[in-house]
């Protein structure tokens, strides 16, 4: 019998965060390939399922790292230029170094999101050439300390540590021949003109949304099972951050249930997350799912939404579009990052140049005025999802 061909993921978390879930669900869907051995590395869990070949760093490891980072960005948060929602280090002694070579025997690597010390950048170094993946979930890879480039003042101290960070990650690259995968065309082209006269390797391949995603399920019984009501349009907004997350667009969100309009319209509102304070904009309009665990429950709320809201300012490939997509419902964003990957204006959603409540209002009436609610619609948009996203075209792409 020929040996099974193996790779192990490493991911910071795997459950709480949209680059964790990406990462578990090509671990997943590889492992359903017969010839491959898919394993996956991880922070200490505690009484938290998961399919199998999870490997978990020490937990006493796990404790010592999270105290010291939440000391650490209780120290850096007194100097202004710092914001911790959008910045890594991963280059500090903060937590015990790993021979990643030693602990993890594999024929492939591939390195997911390793932020908040998970893995010291240097600790990579230890990998063997020629044999690295590097998903990019966000800019961090191929930049300094920034997880988006969002900041534009920028004292010089702070400069120099990101030109540092930035040099390590490119001399790691390129003399550890690195593989970078990017989800989405515009992080493809933001690697390749990253590091100057240096031009990585770079090839596309979206995050796999699950099968559980695409198959038929009527929204009246999702209604019915969530408690929500049947004869209202029914919008749907999502973040891992909730209201703390402003890259995600919720300012927008917070306008829109404030809208005159909407108030007396037959639209309402459904957000998962935490979002406790947006009750207070119009509690009438607004039902907080709080938030979901699991497959099931989640593709239940897609299938009882009529719309999806995806308004963030900056993104890679965000699953609330794809997985929305897959289950039929049209997405309302912006023309910006990797969301013209997910829309097809008129077709499978909206997207709009301009950054405003204007403009989603007004997409939000095109949807309704264009009847995106049919069956024959969301057929179209599912079989468009399955055809880019489905865990049989992703996990091909990588084996």
């Amino acid at each position: 019998m020929a040996k099974l061909k193996s790779v192990t993921h490493l991911s910071t978390n795997s459950y709480n965060s949209g680059s964790g879930i990406a990462a578990i669900r090509l671990h997943n869907a590889i492992n359903e390939k017969k010839e491959f051995e898919s394993f996956f590395f991880t922070e200490y869990i505690k009484n938290y399922q998961f399919n199998k070949r999870i490997i978990y760093e020490h937990k006493l490891r796990t404790l010592h790292r999270k105290i010291f980072c939440k000391l650490f960005k209780i120290v850096i948060s007194k100097n202004s230029f710092l914001n911790q929602n959008f910045e890594s280090y991963s280059f500090l002694p903060i937590a015990p170094r790993i021979n990643l070579n030693q602990k993890l025997c594999s024929e492939i690597f591939n390195i997911h999101w390793v932020q908040h010390e998970f893995i010291n950048i240097f600790d990579f170094f230890s990998l063997p050439k020629n044999r690295i993946v590097w998903t990019l979930h966000d800019c961090w890879p191929i930049d300094g300390t920034e997880h988006y480039p969002l900041q534009s003042k920028k004292p010089k101290f702070y400069k120099k540590v990101q030109s540092f960070i930035k040099q390590t990650k490119k001399d790691l690259i390129k003399n550890k021949n690195i593989q970078l995968v990017a989800p989405s065309n515009w992080i493809k082209e933001k690697a390749l003109k990253s590091f100057g006269d240096f031009i990585p390797k770079v090839i596309t391949i979206p995050n796999p949304i699950p099968d559980i995603f695409f198959e038929e399920y009527e929204k009246s019984r999702a209604r019915k099972n969530l408690n929500l009501p049947k004869d209202k349009i029914l919008i749907l907004f999502s973040s891992f951050g909730g209201e703390g997350d402003l890259r995600k667009g919720i300012n927008l969100i917070r306008q829109l249930l404030n809208h005159e309009k909407n108030k007396k319209s037959n639209l309402e509102f459904i957000t998962i997350g935490s979002f406790k304070d947006l009750q207070k904009f119009n509690k009438e309009k607004l039902i907080n799912l709080g938030k979901i665990n699991g497959n099931n429950k989640l593709r239940e709320v897609y299938k009882a939404s009529d719309i999806v809201l995806v308004p963030s300012l900056i993104d890679n490939l965000p699953q609330v579009a794809t997985e929305a997509q897959a289950c039929g419902r049209p997405v309302i964003g912006f023309n910006t990052g990797g969301m013209q990957d997910i829309i097809i204006n008129n077709k499978t959603g909206y997207l709009s140049n301009d950054q405003n409540l204007e403009s989603i209002q007004d997409n939000i009436n095109k949807l309704i005025r264009n009847q995106f609610f049919s069956d024959i619609k969301s057929h179209q948009i599912t079989e468009r999802a399955n055809k880019l996203w489905s865990n049989d075209i992703i996990s091909n792409s990588y084996t």
